[in-house]
């Protein structure tokens, strides 16, 4: 690893800098875990802020590794590095965040936003659609057309 981080260049510090902090935040949320107990099945586990720093920290530090082998474009290295770290941070963080915060992600709560179920949020929305579209296909004859 010493070798790795010796040879690479700046966008390559940045990425394994950035993988770096993926195992740390595996390791410590592993710690957490053995610690506290709980489920590792489930909408609010541990297990998501585990997987997803050490997956991000498997493709942060392959992406670091390729960057390595392609030839150097200085600016195109650091936008890359730099959007991908900061996107793959902030996803990272979010998962994290609902892990402590103790919320499912995905919005998988049965009511949404406008207090309705799922189905029913649905059939209003039918309902709302304006003549003809629900249902409609470009494929199939219009019976008010046919006449």
């Amino acid at each position: 690893m010493t070798t790795l981080r010796r040879d690479a260049r700046g966008a390559q510090r940045l990425l394994y800098g950035v993988a770096a902090l993926f195992v740390m935040s595996s390791v410590f949320h592993l710690g957490v875990y053995a610690l506290s107990g709980g489920g590792w099945a489930g909408s609010v586990s541990w297990r998501k802020p585990i997987e997803f720093s050490l997956s991000f920290f498997i493709a942060t530090a392959t992406f670091g590794w390729i960057l390595g082998l392609l030839p150097s474009r200085r600016m195109q290295d650091w936008a890359f590095a730099i959007v991908y770290s900061v996107s793959s941070l902030g996803e990272v963080a979010l998962i994290v965040l609902q892990r402590w915060r103790g919320t499912a992600s995905c919005g998988r709560s049965p009511i949404q936003a406008d207090g309705a179920p799922p189905a029913r949020r649905s059939r209003r929305a039918a309902r709302r659609a304006p003549a003809g579209a629900a249902g409609s296909s470009p494929w199939r004859s219009n019976p008010a057309r046919a006449r």
